[in-house]
């Protein structure tokens, strides 16, 4: 427990120096800043390709790819206030983790997706915390998402036309730093198939 605790709290001081480093970078417009994940190929499973969506990334080592059925529905609807259609699932059965890929299918410009989501997710869960970053060439909108069962890392992107969510669900009690490692090596190889 203090393991996740420590991994946690790390993850909290990062994203409170990036959110203190944005707002202190403010102009007329508001600057967004890169980020850049260390990549350990050990801790990947192999790469998932989606040419339509234009999206490439590797999931952590243990994840594989599953029915979409299979998802906790309930769960995923407090997620995302946006009308979502899942493409892919991958689930660690150790872990019993989840990471859900959906593609966005609302028409706004994406500003007003993330404020309509940010809103959404405001109201379902307590305290959630927001970053946006490049990675990549990619603009995030990164959303992380704490209760007494769940770390959510949810992520929306734009690798091409189409808007993208992805969501890393961790139960609680298996999030440590050895796992916050893995996602942070996934996150680094999330890119455009066509770059």
């Amino acid at each position: 427990m203090t393991q996740i605790r420590y991994a946690l709290k790390k993850i909290f001081i990062a994203l409170a120096i990036t959110t203190i480093l944005f707002s202190c970078n403010q102009q007329k417009e508001q600057k967004v800043s890169r980020m850049s994940f260390t990549v350990n190929d050990s801790l990947l499973s192999k790469r998932y390709v989606d040419t339509k969506l234009n999206l490439v990334f590797s999931p952590p080592k243990g994840f594989n790819e599953v029915e979409k059925s299979i998802s906790n529905t309930k769960l995923l609807d407090s997620l995302s206030g946006l009308e979502l259609e899942h493409k892919k699932v991958f689930f660690n059965k150790d872990d019993t983790a989840l990471i859900v890929v959906s593609k966005v299918n609302e028409t706004l410009a994406v500003k007003q997706l993330v404020k309509k989501n940010r809103s959404y997710i405001d109201k379902k869960w307590t305290k959630p915390l927001f970053s946006e970053f490049y990675s990549n060439a990619i603009r995030f909108n990164q959303f992380i998402l704490l209760d007494d069962k769940y770390v959510v890392f949810k992520l929306m992107i734009k690798p091409n036309k189409e808007l993208v969510e992805i969501n890393y669900i961790i139960p609680k009690n298996n999030y440590n730093e050895a796992f916050a490692k893995r996602i942070e090596s996934s996150l680094g190889t999330i890119n455009r198939v066509n770059i």
